[in-house]
């Protein structure tokens, strides 16, 4: 994702540049002057003289553009269940950072009156992709934070029975955690339409 930042603003670097410098053609009537027949020597003088903008704020535009496509991009994505003591935020991941390795979800517990520290959700959920796939074994949780609010990872490999799971071509991802904090179960689900961006 972060090679494909890199590539994209240096494209819209170059074309800012290339725009700019005709803008500044434009502006000062040289445009004129290039079809008149001068020599080869005036014309490298003029060039001399045009100077690009500086390009900082159209970097820090970006980056500011590029954040705020990420931040509605995890608003669509985000799921919550409060039920019980314990509020529960999921985010699917990959739609905004793809990862060949593995499905992954980003989850956010916060509650004020359990220690989160006990929960292992990896042993506590249930992956469907689709109706055609059912994973309840082999999911990492990792975790940031303890206690009170804590923030982790729920990650699926993506090679199930020797073949790559494709999310995208499945009618829906839904993602179950049971027996949390005494709630049965909490179904998180994303629709293709949803996943496909």
């Amino acid at each position: 994702m972060k090679k494909k930042v890199s590539i994209l603003i240096v494209s819209i670097l170059i074309i800012s540049a290339v725009g700019v410098s005709i803008g500044q053609l434009k502006d000062t009537s040289i445009l004129g002057f290039f079809n008149q027949e001068k020599s080869k020597d005036e014309t490298k003088d003029l060039s001399k003289d045009i100077e690009l903008e500086d390009t900082s704020n159209l970097e820090e535009n970006l980056e500011e553009n590029l954040q705020t496509e990420e931040t509605k991009l995890r608003e669509k994505l985000i799921r919550v269940d409060s039920n019980g003591a314990v509020a529960v935020g999921v985010t699917f991941l990959n739609p905004i950072e793809d990862s060949e390795d593995y499905l992954s979800f980003e989850v956010i517990l916060d509650t004020h009156s359990v220690e989160l520290d006990q929960y292992n959700l990896g042993n506590m959920a249930t992956l469907f992709i689709g109706d055609e796939i059912k994973i309840t074994e082999g999911l990492k949780w990792e975790t940031e934070g303890s206690g009170h609010h804590m923030i982790g990872y729920l990650k699926s490999p993506r090679n199930y029975e020797g073949k790559i799971i494709d999310y995208l071509e499945s009618d829906f991802i839904e993602l179950e955690i049971n027996d949390l904090d005494g709630v049965a179960s909490r179904k998180f689900r994303w629709e293709k339409e949803e996943i496909t961006l």
